[in-house]
């Protein structure tokens, strides 16, 4: 299994490393979120990635080098384990709202929505995992609401397509 992500489509031409305003992530991927959503929102650099909050959406971005591309299993499992630290041990306020393997330029990839109920208020998150070819990229949209609106899923879908990566 990959390591445990501490963090939640259409992966970006190699062109995207070119672009002013992009961000490393790691030796092969950026974020180029010019022309979309996440364009002018000041992002704050982490230890271990890149955070930006556009209104009520908060997205939590991470690039994480493996040593061999993880198959769909494993994806799928440290997925889930992620979504299992977020749901907490409060089973009762957790709803699924959607599992795919959307289609991206870069590999293989798998995304989940849920709403947990184990914070004070309930929360949406979204996270997708995507294989680069040296490793993987996370992105995680979290915000408090009870269901996955038009905004929320927009914004995922960019912070996804504002992804480089180096072929």
């Amino acid at each position: 299994m990959l390591p445990v992500l501490a963090l939640g489509l259409a992966i970006g031409p190699a062109a995207a490393f070119a672009q002013e305003g992009c961000t490393e992530l790691g030796a092969d991927l950026a974020f180029c979120p010019g022309g979309t959503g996440w364009e002018g929102v000041p992002l704050e650099t982490a230890e271990i990635g890149l955070t930006l909050t556009s209104g009520d959406v908060t997205l939590s971005i991470q690039a994480v080098e493996v040593p061999e591309d993880p198959s769909a299993e494993e994806l799928r499992l440290t997925v889930t384990d992620m979504a299992e630290r977020l749901i907490g041990d409060d089973l009762s306020a957790f709803r699924p709202i959607l599992e795919d393997r959307p289609e991206t330029g870069a590999g293989l990839a798998l995304r989940v929505a849920f709403v947990s109920g184990s914070f004070d208020e309930p929360l949406v998150f979204a996270l997708t995992i995507v294989s680069t070819g040296g490793g993987v990229a996370l992105i995680q949209t979290r915000a408090e609401a009870e269901y996955l609106d038009e905004t929320h899923s927009a914004l995922h879908r960019d912070a996804i397509s504002a992804l480089g990566v180096r072929p």
